[in-house]
């Protein structure tokens, strides 16, 4: 759907921890690069060259439904629409009691090296060989080229780091795992972000003619932080239930998925069993395509069987138990 703004793709990926390290293909799958400025850029090309779309700028003061569609109060004055699609956060939704909210958070630097130490045929999915420090940390490598990459650093916890914290982080690894002095590299571009894991039941209706999207609208996966193709997803049976239908609200997704995320993040958040090592169950005992499509919560019901048989089952049975108790 995004090919022409695919800066980048891997057919293969590392997984790296102390139980298991593995250089891993990726066939019938590919692991894309979309910039974001692309993507963007993309996006408003495409939405003007549609005569039917006005793009307006500004705050957002509130958002009513009625019976004649829904308004919007934007820059002090209401406009009104039959739909209105949200994907406005509200991190208090995550904050309320019994909900499970851990943050993933994230530096990273792309880089220039003076010396050739990536393989820009292949990506790094997750390092988990550094430090845990009590939390989950990885680290995750996009080579574009021998001497070029972004490297991540990102963490799973309930608070920030300071920012020296993760900028320490990846001096070490690039010392460590790349051999390289600082000298010895050019930081080109820094980003940070954020996203919740949290088990909130985020519902997409949001009204009689609202509609929540995106992370507002529960499309940011508990468990692992995805995001973008859940709302490509959407995006799609938004689509198709408005032209089959009349209305912009598909069906919700299987519920076990959720009930699977919701465990994991107790199991990440409780701190009962490392994430490395989970992670590295996985990709150890499973073809990387089963993995891939439970993760993005496309598997069937027997592949999750098998996956789940290779779990440690004491922390899942505590983390389950934890959850009847919160109903």
């Amino acid at each position: 759907m995004f090919g022409s703004v695919v800066s980048k793709e891997w057919a293969h990926i590392w997984f790296h921890s102390p139980l298991h390290s593995a250089r891993i293909p990726l066939s019938p799958y590919r692991y894309y690069m979309i910039r974001s400025q692309d993507f963007y850029a993309y996006a408003l090309d495409h939405l003007a060259q549609s005569p039917n779309v006005q793009i307006e700028y500004g705050h957002i003061q509130g958002i009513q439904d009625a019976e004649n569609g829904a308004h919007v109060q934007v820059n002090g004055q209401i406009r009104v629409g039959q739909w209105v699609f949200n994907s406005l956060p509200e991190e208090k939704l995550f904050l309320r009691p019994k909900v499970q909210y851990l943050k993933q958070h994230f530096m990273g630097w792309m880089v220039q090296t003076n010396k050739p130490v990536f393989d820009p045929a292949t990506a790094t999915f997750m390092d988990f060989r550094i430090e845990q420090e009590g939390q989950t940390r990885f680290m995750y490598l996009l080579p574009t080229s021998a001497y070029q990459s972004l490297v991540e650093f990102t963490v799973f916890s309930p608070d920030f780091l300071p920012v020296q914290e993760y900028e320490a982080q990846l001096r070490q690894y690039f010392l460590q795992y790349l051999g390289l002095q600082a000298n010895e590299y050019q930081i080109l571009e820094e980003e940070f972000g954020v996203i919740p894991m949290a088990d909130a039941p985020l519902k997409a209706r949001g009204g009689k003619h609202v509609v929540h999207i995106g992370t507002r609208g529960g499309q940011t996966k508990a468990s692992t932080g995805y995001t973008f193709v859940n709302i490509q997803k959407q995006s799609e049976k938004i689509v198709a239930a408005l032209l089959q239908k009349g209305v912009p609200f598909p069906h919700p997704a299987p519920s076990r998925f959720r009930l699977y995320d919701r465990m994991l993040l107790n199991v990440l958040q409780k701190q009962r069993y490392p994430a490395r090592d989970i992670f590295a169950r996985m990709f150890a005992r499973h073809p990387i395509a089963r993995v891939l499509r439970f993760l993005d919560g496309e598997s069937r019901f027997d592949e999750e069987i098998k996956i789940m048989a290779k779990m440690p089952s004491l922390p899942f049975l505590r983390a389950g138990l934890d959850l009847l108790s919160k109903m």
